[in-house]
């Protein structure tokens, strides 16, 4: 095998926008456009470089994998359908302690280009040791500013903090994005909530020059995507993450909070978000009622505490995708109000489906996942029929099995097909096993799971 040395690409602060909406990765090999140029005598000029066809080309299509030639160098070229964007951090490693000023820029084709600075960091606790990181960042007012400012990204809403989940752990790249569809299909919140989920659209990324793969741009969960009634001199609305396993996370024990601390038990106070404005006494008052109550004061009361319908879809949900690291941690509780009930979100559910944490295929058996709140709402028997009647309404539309196949199934087949897999493994960092037997492995693990479930909720 020859070794080329790179083609020389400017550098990227230095360089106008293109002609044309594209990327090359110069030590991969890889070139990625998202709008079809036109083609003569097969050759395609992108700006500086004169791209040379192996083959007679006239046209460009999504399906198809291009030989081509730049100065004699061989490449791989592709279209894409996806947004592409582009970070630049002048070359420094992305931090997972403290935000690194960046620019980028999104577009989605010649036309529709735009350019942004940001500060971005690594996000999420494992994500530090994976090849393919997970980030945050915030879009600032200029380069060497740390004011943040708001902007809507690929049609999303207009805000300043952002996520790019970079999906590693999941080797089709459909897990987590399609289990935020499902939730957002049925899961029920209280009335005055603005949404159940937060809006993603799925992009192609290049780092420093480098092809990153398939990332989705995120919304994060946060008040303002809620909604929730924001502290006025006393606290309002709440917003609390679970993030590692403790007692309080697993409703198994409630200890005394530390007013002065944002963590709690395994639970992270996001809102309100100033130490002086939180208040951990009436979310430990709701979890020490779970742990400590009788069963007749649990019944009779617990519906002050938290949203019932809300409290049955999550439980159907955490079955339905086996979200094992969803049962505890990994989750949100929220409140809309002082006087309202708590109700739950779900989130980073990449560990799901019959994959686990690790990105491996791990089958949790005939089991339901459970933790201390759902032991004993699982006991009231006025709980066991809401979850038998909401079931079987589930069952003929939302949670129908061969319309869940078809959601997984189509978005595979669209990413093979479009060879999103296939320039993947052109980078040794980002390759997976996005194979046809995962995808029956997947389609056969939710059957069983939903003929389980049958056996449970009906």
């Amino acid at each position: 095998m020859v070794c080329h040395p790179p083609i020389e690409i400017p550098d990227f602060e230095a360089v106008e926008f293109h002609d044309g909406a594209y990327e090359i990765d110069a030590k991969n090999h890889i070139i990625l456009l998202n709008t079809a140029m036109p083609i003569e005598s097969s050759m395609l000029n992108l700006g500086d470089h004169t791209i040379i066809f192996d083959d007679d080309i006239a046209t460009l299509n999504a399906q198809t994998e291009y030989a081509v030639t730049i100065d004699a160098i061989p490449f791989k070229l592709y279209l894409s359908e996806r947004p592409i964007i582009h970070i630049n951090t002048g070359g420094e490693v992305v931090p997972d302690a403290e935000k690194l000023p960046m620019q980028f820029k999104v577009f989605l084709n010649a036309q529709d280009v735009a350019l942004y600075d940001a500060a971005i960091e690594v996000r999420g606790g494992t994500s530090t040791t994976h090849p393919k990181q997970s980030y945050s960042f915030e879009l600032r007012e200029a380069p060497d500013s740390l004011l943040s400012v708001d902007a809507s990204l690929l049609d999303m809403r207009e805000d300043d903090d952002w996520i790019l989940d970079g999906l590693w752990n999941e080797p089709m790249r459909i897990r987590d994005f399609l289990a935020h569809d499902i939730w957002a299909s049925f899961g029920r919140v209280p009335d005055s909530i603005a949404t159940n989920d937060n809006q993603r659209q799925y992009v192609e990324l290049f780092i420093n020059g480098s092809y990153r793969g398939l990332y989705y741009l995120g919304e994060r969960m946060d008040r303002k995507l809620l909604d929730l009634v924001e502290y006025d001199g006393t606290q309002r609305g709440e917003l609390i993450k679970a993030e590692v396993w403790d007692d309080a996370v697993l409703f198994e024990g409630a200890p005394e909070p530390d007013q002065d601390s944002k963590s709690w038990s395994g639970f992270e106070m996001k809102y309100p978000k100033l130490i002086q404005e939180q208040d951990w006494q009436p979310f430990h008052d709701f979890v020490s009622f779970v742990v400590n109550s009788s069963d007749t004061e649990f019944e009779d009361n617990i519906s002050q505490y938290l949203d019932l319908d809300n409290a049955v879809d999550y439980f159907i949900f955490l079955n339905l995708i086996g979200g094992d690291d969803n049962k505890g941690k990994n989750l949100y509780f929220a409140k809309y109000d002082r006087d309202t009930p708590y109700f739950i979100l779900p989130w980073d559910m990449d560990g799901t489906f019959g994959n686990n944490w690790t990105g491996e295929q791990d089958d949790i058996g005939d089991i339901l996942l459970t933790n201390g709140l759902f032991d004993r709402l699982w006991d009231m028997p006025f709980f066991q029929e809401r979850l038998k009647n909401r079931w079987g309404a589930l069952r003929t539309e939302q949670l129908d099995g061969e319309q869940l196949n078809r959601l997984f199934a189509e978005r595979h087949t669209q990413f093979k097909d479009r060879l999103v897999y296939d320039r993947e493994q052109l980078n040794e960092d980002l390759r997976a096993k996005a194979t046809e037997g995962e995808l029956i492995y997947l389609t056969n693990w939710l059957s069983d799971r939903l003929s389980y479930l049958d056996t449970q909720f009906y």
